[in-house]
């Protein structure tokens, strides 16, 4: 156990070159969610993703990372879907614990989807998509990660 963040850890291998320590790994409904580093990784399931998914999402951040900001890496699987309201919503309010936010495709009916979303929802945040997770990592890896600011 971290006497800094008070969480466990244990050391993951080797992503390509990099290795991360993940602090939280948790299971959400649609996703396990784990902080890795410096960076928020959300790994999908074979799920419909709706706006309750995306306040489940946001409860986890306020309860695990309140007042901080991450950059956020997306691995969605093949299959996903979104409603129109967590597209919104993640565009959004979605992004308020979020620096940048990678999404790793591997269908390509998911990056049509995904480049519509960012056309049409234009996320506040730096947003981009890959098909590849480590080119993500590297991406996400130039925005800095922003702890809480004490006052």
């Amino acid at each position: 156990m971290s006497k800094e963040t008070g969480h466990s850890y244990k050391t993951l291998g080797y992503s390509g070159k990099l290795c991360y320590i993940v602090y939280v790994k948790e299971e959400l409904s649609f996703c396990t969610i784990s902080k890795e580093g410096n960076t928020i990784v959300l790994r999908y399931k074979e799920k419909h993703v709706d706006i309750a998914a995306c306040y489940e999402f946001l409860e986890w951040c306020q309860k695990n990372i309140p007042g901080e900001k991450y950059p956020m890496l997306n691995i969605l699987h093949p299959n996903n879907t979104f409603t129109e309201d967590a597209k919104k919503f993640s565009a959004n309010e979605g992004v308020s614990y979020s620096i940048s936010e990678a999404f790793v495709l591997n269908n390509g009916m998911l990056k049509i989807l995904g480049n519509f979303y960012l056309r049409f929802n234009r996320p506040k945040v730096p947003t981009r998509l890959f098909s590849n997770e480590e080119e993500a990592r590297k991406w996400l890896d130039t925005f800095a990660y922003a702890p809480k600011q004490t006052v």
